[in-house]
């Protein structure tokens, strides 16, 4: 089976499947901006994200089209003499998504509109990111606050970036949307417990970790963690209820299993069934589905309604993540490596980079939306509840209450 590459990983490349929309052709066209056109055979939605470059990559801008195909007559490489555009590459990412690659000499505004038969990526090589003209800022995010008053965090440093994060683009919303990231079990409630003794709470708040820090660096979206070391947070005091939207609500758990044989992750989303709630965070854990099958291939069937409470508590779109079993020598070897950490929580912030778009109108602007907020993750801080010496709660901010 041949491969092309992508972000460093080695990708399949399928052969084109009957039914599916079918990317016809790839140009670029150049003026006082850089042009790139997509033709397909029908209209499709694109999901656009930006990687910064690194030692051994250039910058990147990534467009995938779900269920569609490539064309036997489109190009895998274009090779430009546009400036900004160094080339544009073209494969199938996965059996239902095309992806085409866009590397450039510098990290360049973009816009991406979309018509029935045509997605239209226009760079503006003449007016560079502010991240370019002025200090970047740091790459590592702030460690957050141990919510637990009088413990020491034992949490894991952030995750580094691979970006520097600009301010927001002009226009873009002061309060950026809120994703707040629930590490489960916490304190004197373990979870599940696997091989060699590696326990639930320990895994999902490093995970949790790197997802908090992560999103405010590559999303315009702020992040708060439920619980930022091992301590016990009642579950009514992760379910805060923000104002502001679009909000989501991502729980991190693992499996175990009295059998050593089972592996894999599970993905359960929440609200009433039939409601807009549901329906939103089905899409949203059909698309962290579709980034966790495109990196890791380990994701057990279809997303499901669940019935946990963390879940359908919530009025925001909501999903539970179940990153594997500890129970299984190799699921539990891999989640407590920093590499598989990284891969795994790359994919959940494609996942919600997806929900925020295809929340959006039919024409995507991209170059905005996709702006790093530069902001830091929040944690709630400390502070002892009514007739109580210590426990969390959330702040008393207008955006936060806790949901009762």
């Amino acid at each position: 089976m041949r491969g092309w590459i992508v972000a460093g990983l080695a990708v399949a490349v399928w052969p084109v499947g009957a039914g599916a929309i079918v990317l016809d052709r790839v140009r670029i066209r150049s003026s006082d901006d850089v042009t790139v056109e997509l033709s397909t055979s029908g209209p499709v939605v694109p999901w656009v994200r930006r990687l910064a470059a690194t030692a051994d990559t250039p910058h990147r801008i990534y467009v995938d089209l779900t269920d569609t195909v490539v064309g036997p007559a489109v190009r895998k490489v274009l090779v430009s003499a546009s400036p900004g555009l160094v080339r544009v590459r073209t494969g199938q990412f996965t059996p239902t998504t095309a992806r085409i690659v866009l590397d450039t000499s510098a990290e360049l505004p973009y816009d991406v509109t979309a018509t029935t038969r045509h997605v239209t990526i226009v760079l503006h090589p003449a007016a560079p990111l502010p991240s370019q003209a002025s200090p970047p800022l740091a790459t590592t995010p702030p460690s957050p606050v141990p919510v637990a008053r009088g413990r020491p965090s034992d949490a894991p440093d952030p995750a580094r970036t691979d970006t520097a994060a600009p301010p927001p683009a002009t226009g873009a919303p002061t309060e950026p949307p809120l994703v707040v990231v629930d590490a489960g079990h916490g304190g004197h409630d373990p979870g599940a417990e696997g091989v060699d003794g590696v326990q639930e709470k320990t895994v999902v708040l490093q995970i949790a970790h790197r997802l908090a820090a992560k999103l405010p660096a590559r999303l315009p979206v702020d992040s708060l963690l439920t619980r930022s070391d091992d301590s016990f947070v009642p579950l009514a005091e992760r379910l805060p209820q923000p104002v502001r939207a679009p909000f989501v609500f991502l729980s991190l758990h693992a499996n175990a299993c009295e059998q050593p044989e089972p592996r894999g992750i599970e993905i359960f989303f929440g609200g009433e069934h039939g409601s807009r709630t549901a329906i939103d965070a089905k899409r949203l854990a059909r698309l962290i589905t579709t980034e966790l099958r495109a990196r890791l291939l380990r994701v057990r069937g279809r997303p499901r309604h669940g019935p946990f409470r963390v879940l359908t508590a919530s009025d925001a779109p909501s999903v539970l993540i179940e990153v594997g079993y500890l129970t299984h020598p190799q699921d539990a070897t891999c989640l407590q490596d920093a590499k598989y950490q990284e891969l795994f929580t790359d994919a959940l912030v494609e996942g919600v980079a997806a929900f925020l778009q295809s929340s959006g109108d039919a024409t995507v602007r991209a170059g905005q939306l996709l702006v790093p907020s530069g902001n830091g993750p929040r944690t709630i801080p400390a502070r002892p509840t009514s007739g109580s010496s210590e426990g969390p709660l959330f702040a008393s901010s207008p955006n936060l209450k806790v949901a009762r």
